[in-house]
């Protein structure tokens, strides 16, 4: 009934600091981060998992286009004003598991298509996804 790994990784909102612009004048970057539930805040290790996407210019068209990442990074860093838990990640779901299920995420390809399109709505677009996840993917294992 109760998992034996009691440091289960956990899935956040996560709110980073960003220099506000004119056109997009929010102070934080909003990304979806898998960490565990007692990350090491002093170790340099990248125990965590963050999930976004960001707006980057294509080398070959030469178009402000909207990417999705994933990258590994340490659990604390300067840039992480603040997390909001939404839930635990069963053991059975890996890093990988969840990259494919984001990838797959819609987003604005340009950002000349909707210049008010931001991270945030990525975000609220990939929380969506998540609650159809069938819920046998969410069995103790």
């Amino acid at each position: 009934m109760f998992s034996s790994n009691s440091n289960k990784r956990r899935l956040y909102i996560a709110f980073f600091h960003r220099a506000p612009t004119e056109a997009n004048p929010l102070p934080y970057h909003t990304a979806l981060l898998v960490t565990p539930k007692n990350p090491d805040a002093e170790s340099d290790n990248k125990d965590s998992r963050l999930f976004h996407v960001v707006n980057r210019i294509d080398s070959s068209t030469r178009e402000d286009t909207w990417c999705f990442e994933q990258r590994e990074m340490r659990s604390r860093t300067q840039k992480l004003a603040g997390v909001m838990l939404l839930g635990k990640v069963p053991n059975g779901i890996s890093d990988k598991d969840i990259e494919n299920i984001l990838a797959n995420v819609p987003r604005k390809k340009l950002v000349r298509d909707d210049r008010s399109w931001r991270c945030r709505h990525w975000v609220w677009e990939a929380l969506a996804v998540c609650i159809v996840i069938p819920s046998s993917s969410f069995t103790s294992r």
